[in-house]
């Protein structure tokens, strides 16, 4: 389950950290959401605005880092 705080470890020194600051946890969360975009297979091929798994993941993004702060509006 991912919150709207996600934890990171930190590769040195292994230890779990959970950012408190605003800053660092949305550089991270973009950071996700930018790695997840390029596994989209096919992605040039899909329309963009109605492709179903598209707007899954759009989904998925918005509940799993906003914390209902921020939505997508599924496309008609």
């Amino acid at each position: 389950m991912v919150t709207s705080n996600p934890t990171f470890r930190d590769p040195k020194t292994k230890k779990k950290t959970t950012f408190t600051d605003d800053y660092p946890r949305l550089r991270l969360i973009e950071r996700i959401i930018d790695a997840r975009w390029p596994a989209v297979r096919d992605i040039d091929s899909l329309d963009r605005y109605h492709d179903q798994s598209l707007e899954k993941i759009r989904q998925d993004h918005a509940t799993a880092f906003f914390a209902g702060l921020a939505t997508y509006t599924p496309v008609p």
